[in-house]
């Protein structure tokens, strides 16, 4: 499950929750999860958080600037609620989930945190090359919209994002 689909923990089985991604969203539902479950959160840095944008209240500043506020240590504050910070994820090794410090463990449910960061350091970095279609990656059946080196240079915008998932929707139809 990703957190954009995330409303309550009954949402969520009993039993062990990794949540990946330490960002507002992935501590949000860990803070949620923590009264009913036995939760892991997996961060990539160890570090306080702070929310990343306040709008402010004075209409002579402009709602799109970044304003600095003071760092909520929220990852002290799961630790009291009884969530486990663990190091980033680096795998799957049959049921257990491998995490850059060593530690394995097995989870009955998975939480995608991932934000708005692309997290795609693990695509291939060259497209296709035989048969060059947009969209394709090296690996088979896999396709990616809106990253320009796997398609277009616009492909970034949501009218390119559109032409990506339109070709890839066709691609897929047309399949025997």
């Amino acid at each position: 499950m990703h957190t954009n689909a995330y409303r309550t923990p009954e949402q969520i089985p009993r039993g062990r929750v990794l949540i990946v991604g330490g960002g507002i969203a992935g501590t949000e539902v860990a803070s949620d999860l923590a009264k009913s479950h036995d939760v892991t959160l997996a961060v990539r840095t160890r570090r306080a958080e702070a929310h990343p944008r306040q709008f402010p209240t004075q209409p002579r500043v402009s709602p799109w600037r970044r304003v600095k506020i003071a760092p909520e240590p929220l990852y002290d504050a799961l630790r009291d609620k009884g969530v486990s910070i663990r190091a980033e994820t680096i795998g799957v090794d049959g049921a257990k989930f491998a995490f850059a410090d060593g530690y394995r463990q097995a989870y009955q449910s998975v939480v995608f945190a991932t934000g708005y960061e692309a997290g795609d350091e693990w695509l291939p970095t060259q497209p296709q090359l035989q048969r060059r279609i947009p969209t394709a990656t090296t690996l088979p059946g896999l396709f990616v919209a809106g990253i320009p080196v796997h398609s277009q240079a616009r492909a970034n915008t949501l009218p390119g994002v559109w032409t990506d998932a339109a070709r890839i929707a066709r691609f897929i139809y047309a399949r025997p």
